[in-house]
């Protein structure tokens, strides 16, 4: 029986027949890379860019001893890399430092990448007949085993995940499929397939997908194993289909090999029904899976070509050659492509040209496949190593919200930090890349000089641009480094009609270090229907403001509070208070009389009785008596105001003076 890594791939669809390939960035410290190629897709697209620019050059960041020679392909979560070896153990490593958290012991080789969910690791071990083939679980924090399960064949894959189940082939005559209950391990069932299934399932909908070594491509119900259809791949006389499916929800992407030395391997695109789409074949067999993008496989063969090819048509986009086999599959990042070679390198090209960016050679034939998480590249080599390689300084962008709904004339606002790993410690420049046709912005301030700093992204959507939903990419730059983030703009048609605004009281005074409240109300006009949200365009230096509620309605007022500092210059501040909503706009003035403080302190006593009885329509007086320190010497402004709430409707106060001079203690 021939020991050959078994590599798998999944994907699981919500619909049959496919579905949208989606990519979503996130921050480098919450990244994981939970099963080999990444996700149940198998597409080999990491969460995160990791730049090759910025990789050390012929360094490691970190690399772990293992006991001994390693194909199997790291996963990374939780903080943790977990990687096998042949001899029979399965590693957990700290993906910051390369410290060994445990280890576990199996009878038969970890040749398979682990598959990590809900705190827990799965793998497979096998490849020597002579020995027990397992597949364990076990708890990820501590490595100790929570279930084991015997199959039939030889295990020597990547489990995958699936509604609650485990599935995984085997290797032998006969060989199967097989799924088990990921809590417990028991067998829910198993399906006999052809001649050595060294494949990963692949799930789409209710339908698995596997591939066999004689070529023959198998459909099988997800819930009941029993076989559905089948597909040979053709011009496979002698046995050899070692690699799994790859998928982007529309098509299956199979690789071959042959044993015949006039018959070449190929690269078969499939539907979902198993027909044929296109074939490519030029000069190399293949043992690899292919990584997925919006546009394009990438795959390398034996004879050392690695291949960017069109995944609608199978046309070849560009090839670049290394200096040996490569029977590892490849990590899509960003705009970049990593791989790994039995040259002993480890490659970075640019996906678009092809063209090499970065390369590592370590001391043995590299048979893994990488991983890209927590910031990092992971990857073991034969040389008996798990390497990792961490930018020497780089950057990630962040942006809240990441989409905002508006109106066509209307504003918005994202707010951008950053965030930096490695070394860096530069200032950050933004910029927007794309901007459609009449939408203007602005960044305060453009440029970040720290981590910590915010920027505001002011965004206006002109009253002609056509309403749309677009994808905005902010950009941010440090000397060479770059990092970017998309953000989604919802642009909808303004509604009919229009609004006003209106302040109460439309002046105020407050003294420095104090506030002073206005009632903002809003009427509507034609129709209009939506809710207009606030800002204060021009508040006055060293000064804070906040509305309650920020947004208002015809029948909901908001409360403007402007806070005024020790330091703001005294004297009058004519500002505007601006609506917007609806792609429509109005502005109502207001003044602020900023006065200094005064020292000293005063006392307010009304002269009995402080209560009185009205009748409606009466008018009631009050004798208010101003008390003044030997220090204070201000003026003292009145107002009437409830300790419960809003003055009653109808109540109508008048003070007179309503502002009491310094020399005078008395008003009514």
């Amino acid at each position: 029986m021939r020991n050959k890594i078994l590599i798998f791939a999944v994907l699981i669809s919500l619909v049959f027949g496919g579905f949208t390939l989606l990519s979503t960035r996130v921050k480098a410290e919450n990244t994981s890379w939970p099963m080999f190629m990444h996700d149940i897709q198998h597409t080999g697209l990491a969460d995160e860019v990791l730049d090759p620019h910025t990789l050390p050059l012929n360094a490691y960041s970190w690399k772990a001893p293992l006991i001994q020679n390693s194909k199997s392909s790291p996963v990374v979560a939780e903080g943790k890399v977990f990687v096998g070896d042949y001899s029979g153990r399965l590693y957990a490593f700290s993906a910051e430092d390369g410290t060994k958290i445990w280890d576990f012991t199996t009878e038969n080789y970890v040749l398979g990448a682990p598959l990590y969910n809900g705190g827990r690791i799965y793998f497979a071990s096998g490849g020597d007949p002579n020995r027990p083939t397992k597949v364990y679980c076990l708890d990820a924090n501590t490595g100790s085993k929570i279930w084991e399960f015997s199959p039939l064949g030889q295990a020597l894959s990547s489990p995958i995940y699936v509604n609650g189940y485990i599935i995984f082939g085997t290797v032998g005559n006969p060989s199967y499929v097989y799924a088990v209950d990921a809590t417990n391990g028991n067998e829910f069932w198993k399906r006999e397939v052809a001649y050595h299934e060294y494949s990963s399932p692949t799930v789409i909908g209710g339908t698995v997908y596997v591939s066999t070594f004689s070529g023959l491509i198998y459909a099988i119900n997800l819930y009941d194993g029993n076989i559905l259809f089948t597909y040979q791949i053709p011009g496979i006389t002698s046995m050899g289909n070692e690699s799994s499916i790859s998928t982007d929800g529309n098509y299956l992407f199979v690789t071959s090999l042959s044993n015949l030395p006039d018959v070449k391997g190929k690269i078969i695109a499939l539907s979902a029904t198993l027909s044929p789409v296109w074939e490519f074949s030029e000069r190399g067999n293949f043992v690899s899976t292919p990584a997925v993008d919006d546009t394009a496989i990438y795959v390398g063969d034996r004879e050392g070509h690695f291949y960017a090819i069109n995944k609608t048509t199978g046309q070849k986009l560009w090839q670049f050659d290394a200096e040996g086999p490569i029977d590892g599959s490849a990590a899509i990042s960003g705009d970049f492509v990593y791989f790994a070679s039995r040259d002993k390198k480890i490659y970075a090209l640019n996906k678009n040209t092809g063209e090499k960016i970065w390369e590592y050679a370590t001391d043995g034939e590299v048979y893994s496949s990488p991983a890209i998480a927590q910031g990092g590249l992971f990857i073991a080599s034969s040389d008996h190593y798990l390497y990792a390689f961490f930018p020497t300084a780089n950057f990630y962008l962040n942006v809240e919200p990441e989409g905002r709904v508006i109106y066509a004339g209307d504003s918005t606002t994202f707010t951008i930090s950053f965030t930096p790993y490695g070394t860096f410690a530069g200032e950050v420049t933004l910029s927007l890349k794309n901007p459609p046709n009449n939408l203007t912005y602005s960044f305060s301030p453009q440029t970040l000089e720290s981590e910590g700093d915010t920027a505001t992204l002011t965004v206006t959507a002109l009253p002609q641009i056509v309403p749309n939903v677009y994808f905005l990419e902010i950009e941010g730059r440090s000397g060479n480094l770059v990092a970017t983030k998309t953000v989604t703009l919802d642009v909808r048609p303004q509604v009919q009609g229009s609004f006003t605004l209106s302040a109460q009281p439309p002046q105020r005074s407050a003294y420095q270090g104090e506030s002073a409240t206005f009632i903002i109300t809003m009427t509507a006009q034609g129709g209009f229907n939506v809710p207009v949200n606030l800002t204060l365009v021009n508040p006055p230096p060293n000064t804070t403001f906040s509305f309650s509620p920020e947004a208002i309605t015809p029948t909901v007022s908001s409360v403007l509070t402007i806070n005024v500092g020790e330091n703001t210059p005294p004297g009058p501040y004519s500002l505007t208070v601006a609506g917007s909503g609806g792609g429509k706009r109005s502005e109502v003035n207001i003044l602020l009389t900023v006065v200094i403080m005064p020292t000293g302190d005063f006392k307010i006593e009304i002269v009995p009785p402080t209560s009185r009885t009205i009748t409606q329509g009466g008018t009631s007086f009050f004798t208010v008596k101003i008390e003044r320190d030997e220090i204070f010497k201000g003026d003292v402004s009145l107002s009437l105001e409830s300790a419960s709430g809003p003055l009653p409707n109808g109540i109508i106060p008048t003070f007179s003076p309503a502002t009491v001079p310094s020399l005078v203690d008395t008003a009514y």
